[in-house]
């Protein structure tokens, strides 16, 4: 096997074989048996002792390690040179194009789960220059499409040692770098030569074996005592000298001691100087806490106790020094490296490197690069708290809730905290009382709609640091603004340790014997790895997230992704059956429920649930918020179709509920646009030369659906520039093709609209209505209802002892009447026009064109103006281009992906670290989302250099700049 660190081994009885044979065989005889490799290894390769100028044949075991490819018939190597020093793990000069067809990395099929690819290494590697020490080639191996990958049997990246000369030495056994030993075990040692020479070992500065003449040695220690150091192979031919190292750990055996009363898993901070850090691993035997306090390696100052029931482990360290930053992990039964599930914050070698430092500084992401591998949690002790500014934060009645659903990668171009904080007087003005954030917690990558979390309670620092978090949700408290956290607690991603601890590499899966995941999932879509809620110790651990970030953060509740999920009744792939009646979920919920009650009793708890109508109305009735698709219906109303059309649903009542604890919507990160179906599908009538299809007849038709579906009491929630009509489709590809493959990929905001009267028109309309919602009383009462189902006109009217209000609608393309049923008669106000109407008879009919809507009300208000255009020039100024470089890094062609405010000059000038322009790209183009597409090539008509350059977009006001790497 090869870890992180360690070399190529040979197993026991080959060396000793190969002890006798090389005292009486030729040289030549010895050179052959030296390319001999483990039976154990993932990779084996030769020659033995490879230089940068030779040739390699590599020879991949797709059933080992962590056998992601097992039994697979295609297989590439995605690989790279390691420059850093010898253990050092960070790739250069990157070989392999991920999920394509890459026919120079395809590996030989050899049959029996075995690849082999030969290829001279300075060449394969881009022609690396005589003057660049390689010290080793790093690896993993995909399929087809990067969908599985053949790693460690730690998750980990394989290496190749490279050596700097012919002469060379290295041990062939034990096979694992560092050793972890229990006291009192004998530990056999094996070393290799390439060349007949002096070999000795020594244990930390002791000589303890000594050869000569030979290309072999071993050695034995003997009942090990606790304590750290190395083992070391030195080999002299007189003139050069090689040497390898084993670091090892001999463990005193585990205390046995509960942890602290108080104390819970993950990070406990004692004063200023002190933390006792609590790993919860049901059925593991031992932990070591390794760090920059440790050396990285294990050492028995930092060897966990374990409580008496074997379910944690614990241990504190002291000494450190207030404000400083220690990134650790835990090493698990001797093997495995995990971070901290419970961690407030992580380091990722994969990702935080393309985090700009305007969203995250540079100086706060450092990973302890060449120190280990994989994932690690940080702790800081006597950290400056955030000081909260908010102090008369009256939250919203959540009969009142108008909720904005945003996804901060896509709201701005600077997609980061303090740009959603500068836009809340815009969303002030737009009537929204409630931001509901997509997931924020770490979720894998940067680029991400956040449902594939692996840490839940750290936040992910691709829109910024937690005091920017805080910053937001204070500022928006100080305008009566509630935040949510939108968070998925119904799986999580391979990154989390929770997985990596209990994992089943032949199959993939969580192992059967997981404390927190189903080995199998319980039901239908589900995503990563399917939490057993039924757990203690997945309970525990939810217990302690969900309580997490409100106490740090101030939020005011969750909505809970795919919440129907909370289940262990198997239903398979039976979508039917999933949502039956479950009254184990039910259970489940009220504990999640009752749980977060106890640090806020006034949190909202808000499912995504669309389970039977009987399961929701008992979860109402325990005073959660269900939410409530209504973008099919409405978006039939708009389209002027009437099949599917029923918009009464948006009553709670229609759902059995006995209190307005329906979040309903018409559009939401899962949903199409409304105005792009208005565009691409609109009906017609041309006789009436009415077509929906035209920009603003579209923008009517939503006019008049916001109408129908905001003022009915209840909580509702829009998408982000759903006010603005948003065009874009859900579905759109960054070349313009429409494909479910492309739902999630990021896309262009809309903030230029605000400078297009329509499109101003259109969000002053919902912001009045939103007004509106918040001031009548016939709206905060049960007497309302919605008539004409499937017909033409449609009405939704509500009234109160003191007021009434009617909303009519002809959601066709013919002409069409209803009767208003006014409540009574005499003078009626038409809200938005201003003007007045006497009704003598209340059920007298009236007519309305295709598309005419209006509402009416008993008590006259003040006429909306909806000519005013948005005055928030940060704003327009910074968050209109969402520029996006793909792909990035590129090793050519690049395309630029922006938004134009208006049509005009775009220029993209590429500059590099010093500022010299090395390209430009200049195009005349229409309003709207544009790509320019860049070939690669230099100003001077030369291949551009690889290395990190700053590419900045100008347009009229519009200036963004973003970075891209061009790689070999």
């Amino acid at each position: 096997m090869i870890i992180p660190g360690g070399f190529h081994q040979i197993p026991v009885t080959i060396y000793t074989i190969m002890k006798s044979l090389y005292r009486v065989l030729s040289a030549v005889l010895a050179a052959i048996l030296l390319t001999t490799t483990s039976l154990f290894a993932q990779v084996t390769w030769s020659p033995s002792f490879p230089t940068a100028d030779d040739s390699i044949t590599i020879v991949f075991h797709a059933d080992r390690g962590n056998a992601d490819l097992k039994d697979s018939t295609r297989v590439y190597i995605h690989t790279g040179i390691v420059t850093g020093g010898p253990t050092a793990t960070g790739w250069t000069v990157t070989q392999g194009v991920w999920g394509t067809n890459d026919l120079p990395r395809k590996m030989t099929y050899l049959g029996n789960n075995l690849f082999k690819i030969r290829f001279h290494i300075r060449s394969f590697y881009q022609n690396i220059p005589q003057a660049t020490r390689v010290y080793r080639l790093g690896m993993v191996f995909r399929n087809l499409s990067g969908s599985s990958v053949g790693r460690t049997d730690a998750g980990g990246d394989i290496f190749i040692p490279i050596y700097a000369n012919s002469f060379a030495a290295r041990f062939t056994f034990p096979l694992e770098n560092p050793i972890l030993a229990d006291s009192g075990s004998n530990i056999s040692f094996s070393g290799l030569s390439s060349q007949f020479t002096t070999l000795k070992i020594y244990k930390d500065n002791t000589l303890m074996q000594t050869v000569n003449s030979d290309t072999t040695i071993d050695w034995t220690l003997t009942n090990a005592q606790p304590g750290t150091g190395y083992i070391k192979l030195v080999a002299s031919n007189g003139t050069l000298m090689a040497r390898d190292s084993i670091a090892y750990s001999i463990r005193q055996g585990v205390v046995v001691q509960d942890v602290p009363a108080g104390l819970h898993s993950g990070i406990n901070y004692v004063g200023d100087s002190s933390v006792i850090l609590v790993l919860h691993a049901p059925l593991k035997t031992s932990s070591f806490v390794i760090g920059e306090f440790s050396n990285w390696q294990p050492d028995n100052r930092f060897y966990m106790k374990r409580s008496t029931d074997g379910r944690k482990f614990w241990t504190r360290i002291d000494h450190l020094i207030p404000g400083k930053e220690y990134p650790y992990q835990y090493l698990v039964d001797g093997i495995m490296k995990v971070a901290d599930a419970y961690s407030d914050k992580i380091l990722d070698p994969g990702n935080d490197a393309s985090i700009p430092a305007i969203t995250y500084p540079a100086n706060q992401r450092v990973y302890p690069t060449g120190k280990t591998t994989g994932i690690v949690s940080v702790f800081q002790t006597g950290q400056t708290p955030y000081v909260w500014q908010s102090s008369n934060y009256q939250r919203p009645a959540k009969t009142d809730l108008i909720i904005q659903e945003t996804l901060v990668r896509d709201y701005f171009a600077r997609a980061n905290y303090q740009s959603l904080k500068d836009t809340l007087a815009y969303l002030k003005k737009l009537g929204i009382n409630c931001v509901q954030l997509m997931p924020v917690m770490e979720f894998e990558g940067n680029n991400s709609w956040g449902y594939n979390p692996s840490f839940h309670a750290a936040l992910d620092k691709a829109y910024g640091t937690r005091d920017a978090l805080k910053a937001f949700i204070d500022a928006a408290h100080s305008m009566n603004i509630a935040v949510v956290l939108d968070i998925v607690e119904n799986h999580a991603m391979g990154g989390s340790p929770l997985a990596q601890m209990y994992w089943d590499a032949a199959n993939s899966r969580p192992a059967a014997n997981s404390p927190f995941f189903n080995a199998i999932p319980k039901h239908p879509f589900n995503v990563g790895n399917d939490f057993n809620h039924a757990s203690p110790d997945t309970r525990e651990y939810f217990d302690y997230v969900n309580q997490y970030w409100i106490r740090e953060f101030h939020i005011d509740g969750y909505r809970f992704d795919l919440s129907k999920g909370f289940t262990q009744t198997n239903s398979g792939d039976d979508v039917g059956l999933w949502g039956n009646f479950d009254q184990s979920r039910i259970d489940i919920l009220k504990h999640i429920k009752a749980n977060i009650a106890a640090v806020d009793p006034g949190a909202f708890v808000i499912l995504e649930h669309f389970a039977a109508q009987s399961e929701e109305q008992v979860l109402s009735a325990n005073n959660m918020l269900l939410w409530g698709n209504m973008n099919n219906a409405f978006g039939q109303c708009s389209m002027g179709y009437l099949t599917d059309s029923d918009i009464s649903y948006t009553s709670y009542k229609n759902h059995g509920f006995t209190a307005p604890n329906l979040v309903a919507f018409m559009e939401s990160h899962d949903e199409e646009r409304m105005m792009f179906r208005n565009l691409a599908y609109g009906n017609q009538n041309a006789a009436l030369n009415y077509r929906i299809k035209d920009t603003l007849t579209g923008y009517e038709r939503v006019k008049m659906c916001a109408a129908l579906f905001m003022l009915s009491p209840g909580p509702k929630m829009v998408y982000e520039f759903e006010e603005l009509g948003m065009e874009y489709s859900i579905n759109r590809c960054t070349n313009g093709t429409i494909s479910n493959d492309c739902r999630t990929v990021t896309k262009p905001n809309r903030w230029a609209a605000l400078r297009n009267p329509a499109r101003a028109a259109l969000a002053n309309t919902f912001a009045a209505l939103n007004r509106l919602k918040l001031i009548e009383p016939a709206l905060q009462g049960t007497s309302f209802s919605y008539a004409g189902g499937l017909a033409q006109c449609r009405r939704m009217t509500a009234a109160s002892v003191t007021s009434s209000i009617n909303v009519l609608a002809n959601v066709s393309t013919t002409a069409g009447s209803i009767s208003p049923n006014f409540s009574r008669t005499g003078t009626w106000y038409d809200y938005f026009s201003g003007d007045s109407i006497t009704v003598a008879s209340v059920s007298a009919n009236i007519s309305l064109a295709p598309g005419e809507w209006h509402v009416y009300t008993t008590t006259k208000y003040p006429r909306p103006d909806l000519t005013v255009l948005s005055n928030e020039p940060e704003l327009l100024a910074n968050n209109s281009a969402n520029l996006i470089a793909m792909p990035n890094p590129s090793a050519g062609e690049i395309s630029f992906s922006f938004n134009m405010q208006r049509a005009g000059t775009a220029s993209i000038a590429l500059r590099d670290m010093l500022g010299r322009e090395a390209a430009s790209l200049y195009a005349n183009l229409g309003e709207g989302p544009q790509t320019i597409t860049w070939n690669g090539v230099a100003k001077d008509g030369s291949n551009i250099a690889p290395g990190v350059y700053l590419a900045e977009l100008l347009s009229g006001k519009t200036r963004q700049t973003i970075r891209v790497v061009i790689r070999p």
